[in-house]
This record gives structure tokens, sequence and C-alpha cells, in this order.
């Protein structure tokens, strides 16, 4: 899926992610998914809480598109995002370390629903027209296939090549 052109489109990406991240919980089991050093010195719990972290972010994107206002991020003010990423997935590393896997689970499917609900509840032409919104000045895309584009090649071009590799027991 490389196109995200269409309200099907997105809702197919964000499906498709869910999807990936449902089986690969699966096949990992809960043992497997808290062991720590999976990914360098994290476990799967906590990559689905970085990935859960930054579909968040998508998912203030879409909100305050929907309420046409600028966006507020998650992490502390003064961070920025192009400036300070390292520092910003130390925050979600932090804020998520002592959350046990079923809450990790659980705001991970929260977050797949609460973009869906956005990407339905958003006009097209605050989805699909480039150059809407000033705050979205890092892209030449419209918001829709700039966020949930991004959200989706976050997913399956970073983090499930090493995942799958993983799953196999290159761990």
């Amino acid at each position: 899926m490389e196109e995200f052109n269409s309200r099907a489109a997105l809702l197919e990406a964000v499906r498709d992610v869910r999807a990936a991240l449902a089986a690969v919980i699966v096949e990992a089991g809960e043992e497997r998914a808290v062991q720590q050093g999976s990914f360098e010195a994290l476990s799967l719990k906590d990559l689905i809480a970085h990935l859960t972290g930054w579909r968040s972010v998508t998912a203030v994107r879409l909100e305050a598109a929907l309420r046409d206002e600028e966006p507020g991020y998650p992490w502390p003010d003064g961070l920025d995002e192009a400036e300070d990423l390292d520092t910003i997935n130390r925050w979600f590393y932090e804020t998520n370390l002592d959350k046990p896997l079923d809450q990790i689970l659980a705001e991970s499917a929260a977050t797949f629903e609460r973009l869906e609900q956005l990407i339905t509840a958003l006009p097209d032409e605050a989805l699909f027209e480039p150059g809407r919104f000033d705050w979205l000045s890092w892209t030449d895309e419209a918001l829709g296939p700039a966020v949930v584009g991004g959200m989706y090649h976050h997913y399956h071009l970073v983090h499930a090549p090493e995942i799958k590799a993983w799953l196999r027991g290159a761990d």
C-alpha cells in the first residue's frame, strides 16, 4: 500500500498496521513480549509503547485538524520533533516503562480506534487538501497522506523488519 489518497485507503492503512501488530503479539506471546533486550535494550512491550506514542501524535494532528487548531503534542514543552527526536523517543520510553503489558496493549488498541474515528469524522478537504494547515509545513502532502502514511511506513519500513527477524529467532 503506497497510495493514501482516499478515506478508504487511510482506514485500510490503519487496519493493516493494527492487524500486523496483533499478529506479532499473538506469535510472540506475553512472556516473550516483556523480555528486555529483544530490540537492543527494549522489549516488544517497549516497542509497542513507542509505536503507540507516535500513533497518538498522528491522532493529535488529526484532532487539531478537526478543531482547526494547531496540534498540542504529548511530550514536554520545549521539545521539537525535528530537533529532539531521540529525547522524545526517550520520553515515550520512560513514560511507559512501568506500565504492564495489558495496559500497553489497551492503549495501543485505543489509538487505532481513535485514528479510525478521526479519519471517518474529518471532511475530505481537511484530509486531502495540500497546504490546508500552516503547521503541516514539514511536508508538501495533505494531512491524511502525510500523517497516516507516516504511521504506516514507521511500522512497515522501520520496525517490522526487526520484529520479523526477532520472531524468527534472530534476536
